[in-house]
Formats: C-alpha cells, structure tokens, sequence
C-alpha cells in the first residue's frame, strides 16, 4: 500500500500544478489546493476587505 501511495502524483484543484511544483499541497477528501493559490485567495480576501472597509469609512465620514 505504502508503495502505492508514493507513486501517486496530485495535482492542485486550482491551478492544476502538480505536488513537485508548489512548496505545499493540501490534500482534501475531494479536492487539493496548493499554497500559492491559498496565497492567492488570502490576497484576494485582504483586497476585499480593505475595500469595504474604505466604503465604510467614507460612508461614516459622510453621515458626520
């Protein structure tokens, strides 16, 4: 089993990069996700959130 395991190759569910690609893999029950695209997704997330806020702070600003 154990011989099995080490030749499976596994692939980013994103990006589609194999494990010999990317510095981590994470590997799910159904899906895989590797470090630059959970790199890429808590980038995406700070963005969004630094938006809202902006709008928030000029929606504040407004009402004063």
């Amino acid at each position: 089993m154990a011989e099995l395991q080490n030749k499976v190759l596994l692939f980013c569910s994103v990006c589609e990069k194999s494990q010999h690609d990317v510095r981590y893999l994470i590997v799910g029950y159904q899906m895989n996700v590797c470090n630059e695209c959970v790199g890429w997704c808590n980038q995406l997330i700070e963005e969004r959130m630094t938006e809202e806020l902006t709008q928030l702070s000029t929606a504040i600003n407004d009402d004063y």
